[in-house]
């Protein structure tokens, strides 16, 4: 089911050379394809090699005080193929702070603007939805992701152990202050 906010805000999510859409339970297959294409990824972050059920625990879980509706989980497509996700939640977490759990590209599209559109199309929109903040978390092993998240204006607001459930990880704590976009 779609909440009343995601069917409000997904048309607004216009990323430049991709089709976006809200994700709902009819695309966790694709979104195992997906999971399957960036195996690399998968395993830095989780420890583990990807597994069918990634789509439908990537649309479904969330953290404890989170509700439903503050989950958003979209999709970019090229040609009809899903290339990306992104994984959002809404004032968390606290209010007008935005959590960014996941942005995933397949390998074949990576490394042509697509991550700088997508983040600045988000950053954008979250700003217009009165949140101040962006936080996210990047392992401290995956230095081009840090490389990514500091040119999109995000800074290092602190560090923390991350526990996954193959994997505990040191992760730096980002943030972008969305005034200063």
């Amino acid at each position: 089911m779609i909440s009343p906010l995601a069917r409000m805000i997904w048309p607004l999510l216009d990323v430049p050379g991709v089709d976006t859409r809200l994700l709902g339970p009819a695309d966790a297959e694709a979104l195992d394809g997906l999971h399957f294409a960036c195996a690399e990824f998968v395993e830095l972050i989780e420890g583990r090699p990807p597994a069918s059920g990634d789509g439908q625990r990537l649309l479904s879980d969330r953290p404890e005080g989170c509700s439903p509706e503050d989950k958003l989980v979209f999709g970019l497509f090229h040609s009809g193929r899903l290339v990306g996700a992104i994984d959002l939640l809404r004032n968390y977490p606290e209010p007008r702070r935005w959590y960014l759990g996941l942005l995933m590209l397949a390998p074949d599209v990576r490394d042509r603007g697509l991550g700088t559109r997508t983040v600045t199309v988000l950053g954008d929109w979250i700003h217009q939805q009165n949140a101040q903040s962006i936080r996210l978390i990047v392992q401290d092993d995956n230095p081009l992701a840090q490389q990514f998240w500091l040119r999109q204006g995000f800074a290092i607001v602190g560090s923390t152990v991350h526990h996954s459930a193959a994997k505990e990880s040191c992760v730096f704590q980002l943030e972008c202050n969305l005034a200063t976009l």
